[in-house]
């Protein structure tokens, strides 16, 4: 497990005030809720501060907001907290096991601790900065780069949207990176690349891995690769060569690139070899997937969330995904679910562990997930 807890306010003290009730997460976590509650919301919330933490995101593009986590990351509680406002940082702080280690305020002035001098130190910066991003220091400040290291293993992926289907890449680039000036690495919005970038890291046993997950899902795929799109279907043509996605099913001799196959078999494609990918690379961080489920049939759904869990699980990730799916909603343990209730404009959570009663009551009923969500019995 990674991320315990979150909580974010937007906008305090304004009429546009949006609040997230401290939230928390197991291992593995199904978020849902009725629409508009604050299911792809919370995602995104999610996602803005996993990218503050890698330091894609600065407080200029930040907006005014007020973040407050708490990991548990290798054994040790760290606490980050984090308000921003008029792209400046309102104050920060940074705890590990309780003990404070980094700390600012609006002026810029601050303290952060040293670990080879075992000391705190003053520092001085812009208003605008944020100061967790520029002490990477894996010698003087290892609690920083712990929590920048989980960030940057973790991703985001909006299973219900395009998912990279129209996303193709140049021929050319393909084979500059097949020379080893690939950069590595995943890319939420291009499940090409991240393929390209594990068959060339892992060979053949990351392309089977794909194949038997997909034939779990209920696929008959015996084969997977990228090959060169036939561009004449597309309009306006290309100038270049494109590369895509790409299966060979059971019995059927065509094969079936990224941009004539079904979106369902699509994002099947596409969940599997992000899955893998974290699976192969090691990479223990957090996966988001918004929409799980969405436009897949009963049986692909149920299967979905399953080999999801699973793969999170054995890899040592955690995983939070959003679903409005009955079935998918009926396949996944109460003991897994965050159920989000919005009043007004403020969102609330209720786990089996903040809520047990109201969990282990409706145990008793006989009645299936799903009425569990329909009939709000969780508060």
């Amino acid at each position: 497990m990674a991320l315990k807890k979150l909580s974010y306010i937007e906008y305090e003290g304004e009429a546009r005030q949006w609040t997230l009730k401290p939230l928390d997460f197991g291992t593995s976590n199904l978020v849902v809720g009725k629409n508009a509650t604050g299911k792809s919301r919370l995602i995104n919330v999610t996602t803005s501060l996993m990218m503050i933490l890698t330091g894609r995101r600065t407080a200029e593009n930040s907006g005014a907001g007020h973040y407050y986590a708490e990991f548990l990351i290798n054994g040790i509680k760290y606490v980050y907290e984090l308000a921003t406002k008029q792209k400046a940082v309102l104050l920060e702080r940074l705890s590990v096991n309780g003990e404070p280690r980094l700390e600012r305020d609006a002026s810029g002035e601050g303290k952060v601790y040293y670990e080879k001098e075992g000391k705190f130190l003053d520092f001085s910066m812009e208003a605008t900065a944020i100061a967790f991003q520029g002490r990477k220091d894996r010698l003087q400040h290892p609690f920083i780069v712990e929590l920048a290291d989980w960030a940057e293993a973790s991703a985001t992926y909006a299973f219900g949207g395009e998912f990279g289907k129209l996303t193709f890449m140049m021929e050319s680039s393909v084979q500059t990176q097949s020379n080893g000036q690939s950069s590595g690495g995943d890319e939420p919005n291009n499940p090409l690349k991240t393929y390209l970038d594990g068959w060339r890291q892992f060979g053949e046993p990351f392309d089977e891995a794909i194949v038997e997950d997909m034939r779990a899902l209920g696929f008959p795929v015996t084969a997977v690769h990228a090959e060169q799109l036939d561009s004449t279907i597309l309009s306006p043509a290309p100038q270049a060569s494109l590369i895509a996605l790409a299966l060979v099913e059971e019995g059927v001799t065509d094969h079936v690139t990224q941009l004539t196959m079904s979106q369902g078999m699509y994002r099947a494609l596409a969940l599997t070899i992000k899955l893998n990918w974290a699976t192969f690379t090691g990479k223990r961080g957090l996966i988001l997937i918004d929409d799980l489920g969405e436009g897949l049939d009963y049986e692909r759904s149920c299967k979905a969330i399953e080999l999801t869990m699973q793969k999170a699980e054995q890899g040592g990730a955690q995983v939070i995904v959003t679903s409005n799916d009955r079935f998918v909603m009926n396949a996944v343990p109460l003991e897994s679910w965050v159920a989000l209730k919005r009043d007004g404009s403020t969102v609330e959570g209720f786990t089996a562990r903040n809520s047990p009663e109201a969990f282990k009551n409706f145990r008793y009923t006989g009645l299936s997930n799903f009425d569990f969500f329909t009939s709000q019995s969780f508060h």
